[in-house]
């Protein structure tokens, strides 16, 4: 009996594949995969869609590692081909199960349409083996099945393969016999460890201060992650991946990352200062080791200048003065120009700035230690004896204005602004832009730069904070002889702390119209908190949950669920006054609408005791980025800057991360039911009005205001005057 029938070879090959069980395939719809992809999709093989070759071999990928299944991408061919080439080479790094299928130029053909030449011409196999990826090519319809079982078996055992289909193979018939599904040999495992090298490790960890364990391919395959965190735990070796290791560790408080040229600086430090390493899995070999070394150490030293008045101190009528006075402190100092300074802070290989928040003014100086005494009369004179001149100040000026100009074609500068002005007031002084208005900018007067630095840069204003390689002994009399005779001029100024908070009011919708605007810039909030709240850490690890990280509910929804934006977050902005809490989001013109219930659906679910496993992936994502902002000497700097303007505990630092982890589902959903309140937020968005205007009235989320660019900023900028 004759039991064969004539089939395409993609029709085929879309059996087989079903065959195997494999239900989902990533990728891109190309014309030169399209017939095979809809096939697939029509035999019950969903195909998610992706925005581009990379992202669709990375959820390849992730979708291997999270179900231990085969992934698969479809990927089109030429540039399609070049475009996906990172994320292969990245999957192939990590051992993945990853199987790529990509269209290829028909066989024995040079031109697709006679006319020309073929503009996706690319020699794939040359350059996928050239990266090191396993290829293989279906040269014929009679080899085109057993040329993917081939690929699907390399793929099988933790190594990414690339199927080659050239499009006129595709489209071959072939003799199909019988429907007997491929059948696949099963992965070998790994054998299990010996005793004398289980004895060999035990007693290199007894003697070890600074133990480091690090796991790769094979101990991700073996499934050892619970045994090396248990050995973690009981000896204290702090716990790193190679790339194949997957980041396997990753939430365990004593995870360090993957090492490598992956790995962050505080992951290389560790390996470097480790007195043992153990290696379950991974060979230690060039791609493991680059950049493995500790930074070496250069002998630096930072030196900050704190004055304890900023933007917030801003007399009425002169918002922006303090912004203003810090940026000229550079523009003459002394007997030196502005570009004097450059030059002369340039040849000491330092780095001299100065900056104004909301809270404070800085002056910091980054320098090898060698050439503090020598830099430390630069900064000196840009602190105490700054000469403000004229031309300089016009020159700030122009400079502002045109950023105000800048800004008021910027949808998501005028979303930011417009948020602030509703939610303060043009009264208040966070309801205007650091910077403040071109109306103030257009006015001020070297007088004016003058009278607010007489009062605000006084040392009884200020301190110094000092970070490096230096020691106080040798320090303080270099200070001493650069600042000890500072007297100031008059008395500070007194602190403008008490800001009229807002009060609340029921939500409404503010539509700022930029004609052809291809996204709406949405921000939603209302007043947040002061730095000094007692709820910081609920609210820090309720705010990452909410949309603090990628991860976050926020993000999760409105990019990875729904595609309406490229990113979505929240922050509560606290300040010594208490600052704004908003979500924001660049969002897709017509998805407005959805995109704002989604807003509203997650403001509101936040409301609710948040799952275990969700609360514990905030506060381990919190507590292992935080040594990250200790790396270097103008990071930790930066942190006592924190504690001298916020007044914060001397044991702040050393308690962050037990405090962090100490915070319970009860304390988020606290916080979240006292500081998130949708049905009471102003909801800001600019974009296009004629094409938002009806989706958002159609919602009944609130009264709509329509503002003009003007009403956000106030008249444009005269550059002419």
């Amino acid at each position: 009996m004759n039991d064969s029938r004539i089939v395409p070879v993609f029709q085929i090959l879309a059996e087989d594949i079903h065959a195997l069980g494999i239900r989902t395939v990533f990728g891109l719809m190309s014309d030169d995969t399209a017939v095979f992809a809809v096939t697939l999709d029509g035999l019950g093989v969903k195909f998610v869609g992706a925005r581009h070759e990379n992202n669709a071999i990375a959820m390849a990928e992730g979708y291997a590692y999270s179900t231990h299944e085969l992934g698969v991408a479809l990927i089109g061919r030429g540039p399609a081909t070049a475009n996906g080439l990172h994320a292969a080479v990245a999957a192939s790094r990590m051992g993945s199960k990853v199987l790529v299928i990509y269209g290829d130029a028909a066989v024995g053909s040079r031109t697709v349409n006679g006319i020309g030449p073929d503009y996706k011409g690319f020699n794939a196999q040359a350059v996928l083996s050239a990266a090191g990826l396993t290829c293989f090519t279906a040269a014929s319809a009679a080899t085109a099945r057993q040329t993917l079982m081939d690929a699907v078996a390399a793929a099988s055992h933790g190594s990414l393969a690339a199927l080659l289909l050239p499009t006129n193979v595709q489209m071959m018939n072939v003799e199909v016999w019988g429907s007997a599904a491929p059948k696949l040999a099963p992965a070998g495992q790994p054998a299990g460890p010996r005793t004398q090298s289980i004895a060999a490790a035990a007693a290199l960890l007894e003697k070890s201060r600074r133990p480091v364990i690090v796991a790769g391919m094979g101990a991700h395959r073996a499934g050892a992650k619970a045994a090396l965190e248990a050995l973690a735990e009981k000896t204290g070796a702090l716990l790193m991946t190679s790339a194949r290791g997957k980041d396997m560790f990753h939430g365990h408080p004593y995870n360090l990352g993957i090492l490598g040229s992956f790995s962050h600086a505080m992951g290389r430090r560790m390996m470097d200062q480790a007195d043992c390493v153990l290696v379950f899995g991974a060979g230690l070999n060039f791609l493991t080791m680059s950049f493995g070394a500790a930074v070496p150490q250069v002998p630096i030293v930072q030196v900050n200048l704190v004055v304890l008045s900023g933007t917030g101190d801003d007399p009425p009528g002169k918002f922006g003065i303090a912004s203003l006075t810090a940026s000229m402190l550079t523009e003459g100092a002394g007997s030196r120009s502005a570009l004097q300074i450059a030059d002369a802070i340039d040849f000491l290989g330092a780095d001299l700035s100065t900056s104004s928040t909301s809270d404070a003014s800085t002056v910091r100086l980054n320098v090898p230690v060698v050439r503090l005494g020598e830099a430390l009369p630069l900064m000196a004179d840009v602190a105490q004896r700054p000469t403000f001149p004229e031309s300089e100040l016009a020159r700030q000026k122009v400079q502002r204005l045109t950023n105000i100009i800048q800004a008021r074609d910027d949808p998501a500068s005028i979303s930011q602004l417009a948020f602030a002005r509703v939610v303060y007031g043009d009264t208040h002084r966070y309801g205007t832009a650091l910077a403040g208005s071109a109306q103030t900018i257009e006015a001020f007067t070297v007088a004016d730069v003058r009278a607010f630095y007489e009062t605000a840069y006084q040392p009884g204003n200020a301190a110094i904070i000092v970070v490096g390689d230096i020691t106080a002994a040798r320090v303080l009399p270099l200070l001493e002889t650069r600042f000890g005779k500072w007297a100031g001029q008059g008395r500070p100024a007194p602190h403008n702390r008490s800001l009229t908070e807002p009060a609340r009011q029921p939500r409404q919708i503010y539509i700022v119209d930029k004609p052809g605007a291809p996204q709406s810039q949405v921000r939603m909030g209302w007043v947040g908190v002061a730095r000094s709240t007692p709820d910081y850490f609920p609210i820090t690890v309720m705010n990452t949950v909410l949309g603090g990280s990628f991860s976050s509910r926020l993000n999760l929804n409105l990019r990875e669920k729904h595609g309406y934006t490229y990113g979505a977050n929240s922050q509560f902005d606290m300040r010594l006054g208490a600052g704004p809490f908003l979500a924001a989001a660049g969002i897709q013109t017509d998805k407005t609408a959805d995109a704002l219930k989604e807003f509203f659906a997650e403001l509101e679910g936040i409301k609710q005791t948040v799952p275990a496993d969700e609360l514990t992936r905030a506060k381990h994502y919190i507590s292992l980025r935080y040594p990250l902002g200790f790396e270097t000497t103008g990071d930790i700097a930066a942190r006592l800057e924190q504690v001298l303007v916020y007044h914060l505990p001397d044991d702040f630092f050393a308690t962050y991360i037990q405090r962090i982890e100490s915070v319970t589902a009860a304390d988020v959903q606290r916080v979240a039911q006292k500081y998130i309140d949708p049905e009471h937020f102003a909801v800001v968005i600019a974009g296009d009005r004629a094409a938002i205007e009806p989706g958002i009235r159609a919602l009944n989320a609130g009264p709509i205001k329509i503002l003009t660019v003007d009403d956000v900023f106030g008249p444009a900028p005269n550059l002419s005057k």
